[in-house]
């Protein structure tokens, strides 16, 4: 197996989906605050799908690869 470290560009991606993410929760947040229930609901699942996505989609890519090696090596 060959462990590569992640590239700048990577980190910076991975970076700025948790940071859209933490500022879609405290909107949710502020929201909630302010009585607004519905679009705080909407906000934070917004937010969580989100991150979701990204989570699914590094996940999928990650079994890609390692799917890819385990064959290309037979």
């Amino acid at each position: 197996m060959v462990a590569r470290a992640d590239s700048e560009l990577g980190a910076l991606l991975t970076l700025l989906v948790l940071f859209g993410g933490f500022v879609g929760m405290l909107a949710s947040i502020v929201l909630l605050v302010s009585r607004k229930f519905r679009a705080s609901a909407k906000a934070l699942f917004a937010s969580v799908a989100g991150i979701g996505v990204y989570v699914v989609a590094v996940v999928g890519r990650s079994f890609r690869t390692l799917l890819g090696e385990t064959l290309y090596r037979q």
